[in-house]
């Protein structure tokens, strides 16, 4: 009975049938099990390796533990993630590549429309309006129409006069995204410093606008995928 119990203390407290180092026993993982027909005496003089081994095998234990609560905690994040994706798109969001966007019919002022975007973790459209198939259905989608419905996009330049700058630093396309005729053009000496898109679009390219940044309009905002 005795030499059953060391012999059982002994096997390994885990075991993966994919991990190549079961199949590679090493001279101290054999001085771990009790031998068949081992007598009492030989386990008794064997009894520092057999303590040898226990440590040994705990302490493969907590790393193995170690790994698996990194695992779960990796896989945890994922789940989290999937679900956070899930509830943006059921609330109205679009997928278009690595991003989810959203036209808010909501009339609001540029900075008003931009600190909203960045509350709901993006910013007013910028890369979208740089993939065609995205510039597409939005014009299909009616988003753009008479004024007021001439949403702000993340273009502007706030910064400095007639240094127009993108939301997300990128650089206007001009396969996808132009300025509409003699714009920008401040208009009347307006203050023009934000831009918007206008309903005169042809051939799937959007127009764009200088609007002073106090006029109400509605909006398109854009979030990274990898963000959420």
């Amino acid at each position: 009975m005795f030499n059953l119990v060391i012999g059982l203390i002994c096997i390994p407290l885990l075991t993966d049938a994919t991990d190549s180092s079961i199949n590679n026993s090493t001279d101290e993982d054999l001085r771990c099990s009790a031998a068949p027909g081992s007598t009492l005496s030989t386990l008794v003089g064997r009894e520092d390796f057999t303590i040898t081994c226990i440590a040994e095998k705990l302490r493969e234990l907590d790393r193995r533990l170690v790994a698996m609560e990194n695992n779960f905690e990796l896989l945890i994040g994922k789940i989290g993630q999937m679900v956070t994706r899930q509830m943006y798109i059921h609330s109205g969001w679009m997928k278009s590549k690595n991003l989810l966007f959203k036209h808010f019919g909501g009339h609001v002022n540029y900075k008003t429309a931009r600190r909203r975007c960045q509350k709901s973790g993006g910013r007013l459209a910028a890369e979208i309006l740089r993939h065609p198939e995205t510039v597409t259905f939005i014009i299909t989608s009616k988003y753009i129409g008479a004024y007021p419905n001439h949403p702000w996009i993340g273009y502007d330049d706030l910064e400095t006069e007639g240094s127009w700058v993108w939301a997300d630093d990128g650089v206007t396309d001009p396969q996808t995204t132009e300025w509409n005729t003699n714009e920008p053009n401040s208009y009347q000496g307006m203050d023009e410093d934000c831009g918007q898109l206008v309903d005169d679009s042809t051939e799937n390219v959007f127009r764009m606008n200088d609007q002073p940044c106090t006029e109400r309009q509605s909006y398109i905002c854009e979030i990274d995928l990898d963000d959420l």
